[in-house]
């Protein structure tokens, strides 16, 4: 099934070093130092109570920078988006939390990463998405046997070293914290956004060669995509391409597609099918080895 949110378990190797920065800047509580005393108390009416600070700017150019280059070459791979924005740190003590809300875009894909110790230390701190059955609610209604919390939300616990991809565009926010007072027990995350959209090729397939083939694919894709009045957001698709140039595998990784006429999923096929049948045949320049293209296929109302 192709999802509008990915989850990354175990994304990061040095998840520790990071932790370890935040764990030192409130200990001991007795000792004041520049780190305890950058923190904004974002609170913003029926929208936002926390704690935020520019990440970039907290921990040591080294630690940060080996995070997000690991985050970055992720995207690429999995997104097909080779940038980031400058990341935020938050954390989330009793009472904190984020009603539901859309953001306007700043890239295709945000992103949360946790850096919580043990969820376990509170209740709440779950990222709450609305399902698309809700989003969609008059197209699947007859199906539903009630509603509860869990039919209406997706709800995603900050677990440590755990990376949570969505739509920024989908009703979101953060179930409130209930129980520590003690930031080293906190919700504590970092988030921003995955930017500039482009296809990336992991092996040795030479970019302008690529961009050749696939503008002719995609060129034979348009008048079938222009049918697709209304729709908006991104697919990102992987391409494995043989030695010899042949296309061998065409595999969507994750879609923000929606239009109007229908849900997520099947305009998710629809495109996928049609860069397919489109794609039958195609030939790649002959390369040393076999590549991976990761196309990211963006799509606006206008069109």
């Amino acid at each position: 099934m192709i999802s509008d949110f990915l989850i990354a378990n175990r994304f990061y190797s040095r998840a520790s070093a990071l932790r370890k920065v935040f764990d030192a800047n409130f200990s001991p509580a007795a000792v004041a130092h520049n780190n305890r005393f950058v923190w904004d108390y974002w609170y913003f009416e029926n929208k936002y109570v926390h704690f935020r600070t520019p990440a970039l700017q907290y921990f040591p150019a080294e630690v940060i920078q080996n995070f997000t280059d690991h985050l970055v070459h992720w995207g690429q791979r999995t997104l097909g988006c080779n940038a980031i924005t400058a990341p935020w740190l938050s954390y989330y003590i009793d009472g904190c939390k984020q009603e539901l809300h859309g953001d306007i875009p700043h890239g295709p894909w945000a992103y949360v990463y946790s850096l919580t110790l043990d969820p376990k230390h509170f209740s709440g701190g779950d990222t709450i998405m609305l399902r698309e059955s809700i989003l969609n609610y008059w197209n699947h209604v007859e199906s539903f046997d009630g509603l509860d919390h869990h039919k209406i939300f997706e709800s995603i616990r900050p677990d440590f070293n755990r990376l949570l991809v969505f739509d920024g565009r989908i009703p979101h926010g953060v179930s409130t914290v209930q129980g520590p007072r003690d930031p080293k027990l906190a919700r504590v995350v970092l988030h921003g956004w995955f930017t500039e959209p482009s296809p990336y090729i992991d092996g040795p397939l030479k970019a302008k060669a690529a961009a050749k083939t696939l503008n002719q694919i995609l060129q034979k894709c348009s008048n079938d995509f222009t049918e697709l009045e209304g729709t908006s957001g991104t697919l990102s698709l992987r391409l494995d391409v043989s030695a010899a140039g042949e296309l061998q595998k065409v595999v969507p990784l994750i879609s923000s597609l929606k239009t109007p006429h229908f849900d997520t999923k099947r305009v998710s096929q629809l495109v996928t099918k049609i860069f397919r049948d489109e794609a039958r045949g195609a030939k790649f320049e002959k390369s040393r080895s076999a590549s991976k293209i990761t196309l990211p296929l963006i799509f606006s109302q206008s069109e």
